[in-house]
């Protein structure tokens, strides 16, 4: 008990000391927090500011992207602790616990390790390419959260760091507001009509109350499916849940880096690296994946997040989707009478024959409860002996009690 104790007592004194030596290396930091890329007191090249969804579920800009170059040193914007450093979702991350509050930085190449404790401006990493939000552009992906909720970074800075925007799109040098913004994307089916659009649902394979993160276009099996854009093929293969999908970069449109994908399908009819025009056929629809049916799943990533595309393109010339029946898959389209072309024609019941004969509810007849099985060695009860005899008789044996009955 005394030597069990004595550990005990060391192991307490171990995390005091060690406490009270990170709180010593805190008291001794500077106070001021800097920009983590850049000139550590700005002006801040801000490329995508902050924009946190209205709901946690929703899509939207969670941090600020600051313009960079790969290589360029990317620093601790404040004290703290790394809380975590190495490849997170094909890219490198590394996060700063400060306290309440935590920052991230990505796409990073990590120089620090797990528990190292760094002071405001202390490199912690280099701007790696490999999971930029500017895509083909390099730019660093800053983040804040207190507890669960995100916060400005731009914040943590105060008032001694400027903020410099840059353009996104062309300007007039007379100050005049942009251009209103063209569709930017057409259409990745001939006759766009959405059957599942872009939100939160219950995926109708798995049961799961979701984001679905794309809008649900109807295309029968072997449909040419065709880029919303001009661009460079990104990837193209096998991915798991989506089948067969193909990702398109198309660089910068309305100032945003926009990336699609096209799932589901049954063929793919480019390859990864090639550049297509508009409207080049990437496949052909199908039902690959964890699918229903052939359709095609239509995905945007604006920013590196993934973005409802239907404010993307054309509007006002997809039908929208139909009503959804209270349980079973879409209703398919009829010939006027009720019924698919392709299916065939309900019998209709014959009146003669008694179990075909349609009954209304108020004809419906109660049938009696039938005795229960028996069991083996039961005893035989006197109302089925007496159909037994029955039975005898209209196959022409003469009637006899069973030999059980006949001995009483």
């Amino acid at each position: 008990m005394r030597r069990g104790g004595l550990a005990t007592s060391l192991g307490g004194m171990n995390l005091i000391v060690a406490a009270t030596t990170l709180a010593v290396v805190l008291a001794g930091w500077p106070a001021a927090w800097v920009l983590p890329i850049g000139p550590p007191a700005g002006p801040a090249p801000v490329v995508h500011g902050f924009d946190p969804p209205d709901q946690p579920w929703l899509a939207g800009h969670r941090g600020v992207d600051l313009a960079g170059t790969v290589g360029a040193e990317v620093r601790a914007a404040g004290p703290g602790v790394v809380a975590y450093a190495g490849p997170l979702a094909g890219r490198g991350v590394v996060v700063v616990d400060h306290g309440t509050l935590r920052t991230t930085y990505e796409p990073v190449t990590a120089s620090v390790t797990l528990g190292d404790a760094v002071a405001a401006g202390q490199p912690v990493g280099t701007l790696a390419a490999a999971g930029s939000h500017c895509a083909p552009a390099a730019c660093l992906h800053w983040g804040a959260r207190e507890g669960q909720r995100y916060v400005d970074p731009l914040a943590l800075v105060g008032t001694g760091a400027d903020i410099q925007l840059l353009p996104l799109d062309e300007r007039t040098l007379s100050g005049d507001p942009p251009p209103p913004a063209s569709t930017a994307l057409g259409w990745p089916v001939a006759s766009p009509h959405v059957t599942s659009p872009f939100g939160i649902r219950v995926h109708p394979v798995t049961g799961v109350l979701k984001l679905h993160d794309g809008t649900d276009f109807a295309a029968a099996c072997g449909t040419p499916i065709r880029a919303a854009a001009a661009g460079r093929v990104t990837d193209a293969g096998e991915r798991g849940a989506y089948g067969l999908q193909v990702t398109v970069d198309h660089g910068r449109l309305r100032g945003t880096p926009v990336t699609t994908s096209y799932g589901h399908l049954s063929a793919v009819t480019v390859a990864a690296g090639q550049t297509i025009p508009a409207g080049h056929a990437v496949g052909r629809a199908g039902d690959t994946g964890l699918s229903t049916g052939c359709h095609l799943h239509f995905m945007l990533y604006a920013a590196g997040q993934v973005t409802d595309p239907m404010p993307w393109l054309p509007a006002g010339q997809a039908a929208s989707p139909p009503t959804r029946l209270a349980s079973g898959p879409l209703p398919r389209p009829s010939d006027g009478a009720g019924h698919h072309p392709s299916s065939p024609r309900p019998r209709r019941p014959d009146p003669s024959l008694p179990h075909t004969r349609p009954r209304s509810s108020a004809s419906q007849v109660t049938l009696p409860t039938l005795p229960k099985k028996r069991s083996v060695g039961a005893r035989r009860t006197p109302h089925r002996a007496q159909r037994t005899q029955a039975r005898r008789q209209r196959r022409g044996h003469p009637p006899c009690l069973p030999l059980r009955h006949a001995q009483r």
